[in-house]
């Protein structure tokens, strides 16, 4: 338990809807993690400045399963395998309602490193926007 610095590496897929290639994007950052008891929170800056944030909690009794949120300065997107998650998100024609289904998240946490592994997509409207997978491995 506690506040460490920690080295990330970043990957991300999108596959949209219309599309038939992926994109992949990655990044090198660093970050602080922060490992409670009751949640851990990884904090760093992407490449555009934006401070994002991931925070989870562990398994168990209370939390039958595993919950993560990604925090960004428009929005939050929550990933929930027992449940479609909807996230209010900020355009100029007004607030869209987006449905986040999430298709598998797995989490690797050995000795001073740790891998998130997750799919998910993007609904609005019943129509599907498109599919991410979304890969954070810190040392």
């Amino acid at each position: 338990m506690g506040k460490r610095e920690v080295s990330l590496e970043i990957n991300q897929w999108i596959e949209y809807q219309m599309e038939v290639s992926k994109e992949h994007y990655k990044f090198m950052s660093s970050g602080e993690l922060v490992e409670l008891s009751s949640f851990s929170r990884l904090a760093y800056v992407d490449e555009n400045g934006a401070r994002i944030e991931l925070k989870w909690r562990p398994e168990g009794i209370l939390n039958p399963s595993p919950v993560l949120e990604i925090r960004q300065p428009a929005y939050s997107l929550f990933f929930n395998l027992d449940q479609v998650t909807v996230t209010p998100y900020q355009t100029p024609q007004g607030v869209w309602d987006l449905n986040v289904r999430t298709l598998a998240m797995s989490w690797e946490q050995g000795e001073g490193a740790g891998r998130l592994d997750l799919s998910y997509e993007l609904i609005l409207n019943e129509e599907l926007l498109g599919k991410y997978d979304f890969q954070l491995i810190y040392r």
